[in-house]
């Protein structure tokens, strides 16, 4: 069953029927002092969809400034995390869910994902990347835990981020509950096409993370996306938003929208934080123009140096070896 994700719309929808916003607030690297105001900040311009992680390290303030504002109910959020890379040995991983559903205060996840496609040994979560760190850990024996939380109305939905098509069609025929979301990096310097299409072929909904690109790779400062802007601004912004402007994230947020992808940008600044959820409609010239862009370049990786794990990013390298 193929996901439902029809260009531009507010949700998408997972092969288990439960709905996501396509356009969420992401959370890593957020400042623990900032929180309180990005949280209720987003709340009050219509964000409902909060994207979390251990790794983060900030899942207690983010609990903590969901309780303390009275503008949107737990009914009406939509709130992920993950298990991370130290924690997916089976009997490591409900303890890590149920810590982060304590230090959300949020009683159940909407969505919970395997981190990362490989494990490292307990309490190296935060080291760098080594053999020696590395953990021999199956991905369906990670994956079959999963679905228990499933079972025990811990979580609504589970899926995986960084997982590619070739460890994907190894891991579908063997789940009993198949993964709905598969959240990786994406923006127009990383487009992925055929891991898109692969994954909406297979009823598992895109989350990109990374939209925007980041610094140096940052997407808003390409040509073609600026031409766009430039262009519609002069011909007086969007006439879908009412708006007399429109920016280069929005762009870039349409284009990944448009292909059926959800995604988390993050920013503290209350007006990019708004920016950022203002849909705009890109026409399909504007679309052909953005995916003919060359510059390729991928943002997260944080393991290069690692030979036994090139498989993780390069296809053509050997097949996943904990599956």
């Amino acid at each position: 069953m193929a996901a439902s994700n029809n260009n531009n719309s507010k949700y998408a929808t997972f092969s288990n029927g439960r709905k996501i916003d396509t356009i969420g607030l992401g959370t890593y690297r957020a400042k623990p002092d900032e929180l309180k105001m990005v949280i209720e900040t987003a709340l009050k311009i219509g964000y409902r969809h909060i994207d979390c992680a251990r790794f983060y390290m900030n899942e207690k303030d983010i609990g903590d400034a969901i309780a303390d504002q009275q503008i949107v109910p737990r009914s009406e959020l939509f709130i992920t995390s993950k298990v991370y890379r130290d924690s997916l040995r089976p009997d490591l991983l409900r303890e890590s869910c149920l810590k982060s559903i304590k230090d959300l205060q949020c009683e159940y996840l909407d969505l919970y994902l395997i981190h990362w496609p490989f494990a490292q040994k307990p309490g190296t979560g935060h080291e760098k990347v080594t053999e020696e760190v590395l953990d021999n850990v199956q991905i369906m024996d990670s994956w079959k835990e999963m679905e228990k939380l499933v079972d025990d109305g811990l979580v609504k939905s589970i899926g995986v981020s960084n997982f590619t098509i070739q460890i994907l069609e190894k891991m579908l025929p063997q789940c009993r509950i198949k993964p709905v979301v598969n959240q990786v990096e994406l923006h127009p310097y990383l487009p992925q096409h055929e891991l898109v299409k692969y994954c909406q072929d297979n009823g598992i909904v895109v989350t990109a993370y990374t939209p925007l690109g980041k610094g140096d790779g940052s997407v808003l400062n390409n040509p073609v996306i600026n031409g766009i802007v430039e262009k519609r601004n002069r011909q007086g912004g969007s006439s879908t938003t009412g708006s007399s402007s429109i920016t280069p994230a929005q762009v870039a947020i349409a284009w990944n929208n448009q292909r059926g992808v959800v995604v988390i940008p993050k920013s503290s600044n209350p007006k990019r934080l708004q920016e950022n959820l203002t849909r705009i409609t890109l026409t399909e010239d504007e679309v052909a123009q953005i995916n003919g862009i060359t510059t390729r370049l991928r943002i997260i990786n944080p393991f290069p140096d690692v030979a036994s794990l090139k498989w993780v990013f390069s296809p053509e390298e050997q097949s996943c070896p904990f599956i």
